[in-house]
């Protein structure tokens, strides 16, 4: 082989190397520029938020119990907000709920975790949604959370897939507590939180009044009775600013399934009355059976008395809230 074009190979290669060797240092480079900045993010959130490698153990304070971590949380929050924190004990079920308050993602709760937020103070919409194959919904649940306090929710499997919320004692947060961890990070950021809506008029309408039984299809009657109350709150004006409707149904069933019955119900007036010219904002919710207006109809062996019997228990409860300033102004009774 002639001597210039083996030269030229030689050339030839060594560029080529050098090429090789030059995107690889400009690839670690980019490799160290992209850790240096999720470095700077994650610092970035746990100076916002606060750590996550902490334990939860019994702090006794004036609003309930905190948890004592390397990053103190405070014992006495702002009194124009308030706090939630969220307790799970049990680690029986394959899946992990992810929690949510008024439609905003909180994050995942795995066993033996908690997971803490702050609120503005009033109503809260909890709602806990279960990944599995396809995500399940879990029903949406109302807590109050008076401004200046801490709600303890302890998260509870129902079944191996769905989740309820109930309230704790505080002797259950002191025993549910022991051994847990904290999950992902602590949510700290500040709320902004306008004047506190407060309830102006209570409605129930009889479920068996809108739906057919065991159902979420309203019956002409029923759309009949929504037309009229429609019209009553159109006549309000402005004095309205949200309404809040609650589903409920008997004790009879299964837990979950009543949770998503009175669920789907609250969602079924909710879009009526939207799809019929009623532009007010609406927050819907199931409690299932939790509250209900009898005693239960224990005594009642007669299934049908018994449905009877319970009828009043179920109902789709609707509140017309307006600011404290707003009642105060038009002279209007919340009773």
């Amino acid at each position: 082989m002639p001597l210039k074009q083996e030269k030229l190979y030689f050339d030839i290669i060594v560029g080529r190397l050098t090429i090789v060797f030059i995107y690889q240092r400009f690839t670690m480079r980019i490799n160290h520029l992209k850790r240096a900045i999720q470095s700077l993010a994650l610092a970035t959130s746990l100076l916002m938020f606060g750590c996550s490698t902490s334990d939860f153990t019994r702090v006794k304070t004036t609003g309930g119990y905190l948890s004592e971590t390397k990053v103190a949380l405070p014992e006495r929050i702002s009194e124009d907000i308030g706090r939630i924190v969220f307790l799970r004990k049990e680690a029986s079920s394959q899946h992990t709920p992810t929690v949510f308050i008024n439609d905003r993602v909180i994050g995942s709760l795995p066993p033996e975790r908690y997971s803490e937020s702050l609120v503005c103070p009033g109503e809260q919409t909890i709602r806990i949604d279960t990944r599995t194959e396809t995500n399940l919904h879990g029903a949406d649940q109302l807590f109050s959370v008076p401004a200046g306090t801490t709600q303890y929710l302890q998260v509870y499997e129902t079944n191996d897939t769905d989740f309820g919320v109930r309230v704790l004692s505080e002797d259950q947060v002191k025993e549910l507590s022991k051994g847990l961890s904290q999950s992902h990070i602590i949510n700290r950021h500040q709320p902004i939180c306008n004047a506190p809506l407060k309830v102006i008029k209570n409605i129930n309408l009889a479920a068996d009044a809108l739906f057919k039984f065991d159902s979420t299809q309203m019956i002409p009657s029923g759309q009949a009775r929504v037309d009229k109350l429609i019209r009553d709150i159109q006549s309000m004006g402005a004095q309205v600013e949200q309404i809040r409707i609650i589903g409920h149904t008997d004790r009879l069933g299964a837990v979950a399934y009543n949770d998503r019955l009175s669920q789907e119900r609250a969602k079924t007036v909710a879009l009526y009355m939207k799809q019929h010219g009623l532009d007010i904002p609406s927050v819907t919710a199931g409690r299932g059976s939790r509250e209900p207006v009898t005693n239960g109809c224990k005594n009642q062996t007669n299934a049908r008395k018994l449905i009877q019997c319970l009828q009043p228990d179920r109902r789709v409860s609707i509140d017309l809230m307006g600011t404290v300033e707003q009642i105060e102004n038009k002279g209007i009774s919340s009773k």
